[in-house]
């Protein structure tokens, strides 16, 4: 199973045109790169959206083969996955945390990578089509951390501590 996590960057940048001013994309270009990529795809393919999100961004996955879910927790589901693809949610942490193969999907990216996990290189970023088929094709490499391997206390410490630091370098650096 593959888990398509949305987020609703329109609504939180002001629309579309605002989002890819400011992203160099909305939640509606990482659709399209995901639905092209996995199309013609065999794989079961789940998508969870966030209940801000618009009915023009969900409208884009109606001819999309996949189960659209809502209501398990979104845990539940990267449990269930072998993959998670999603633009910058902190779920993405979680998946990773969890062991399961993630990726930040941020096709044209060109203001901040506004996700935590890609920007420390805990998990890999797309920028684009060519990017992710590249990540997807590559053998598996191992893991900064799994939930379930010895030491996994030490290792979300070290990443909260990680993620800590990084923001407050940021803050000294605005």
């Amino acid at each position: 199973w593959i888990l398509y996590l949305s987020q609703p960057l329109a609504a939180l940048y002001g629309g579309h045109g605002e989002a890819r001013k400011k992203l160099g994309y909305s939640e509606e270009d990482a659709a399209a790169v995901f639905q092209e990529f996995f199309r013609n795809n065999d794989h079961e393919i789940i998508a969870r959206f966030h209940p801000r999100e618009t009915e023009k961004s969900r409208m884009m996955w109606s001819d999309f083969p996949c189960a659209v879910l809502q209501n398990p927790p979104v845990s539940d589901l990267i449990a269930a996955c072998d993959l998670v693809i999603g633009m910058s949610t902190v779920a993405l942490i979680d998946a990773a945390l969890m062991g399961v193969k993630t990726v930040s999907l941020q096709p044209g990216q060109k203001g901040p990578d506004l996700c935590y996990a890609s920007v420390r290189g805990f998990i890999p970023k797309a920028a684009s089509l060519e990017e992710l088929r590249k990540i997807l094709a590559a053998p598996p490499t191992p893991r900064p951390f799994s939930i379930v391997t010895a030491g996994a206390s030490e290792n979300i410490v070290n990443l909260i501590n990680r993620m800590i630091k990084s923001a407050a370098d940021n803050r000294k650096q605005a």
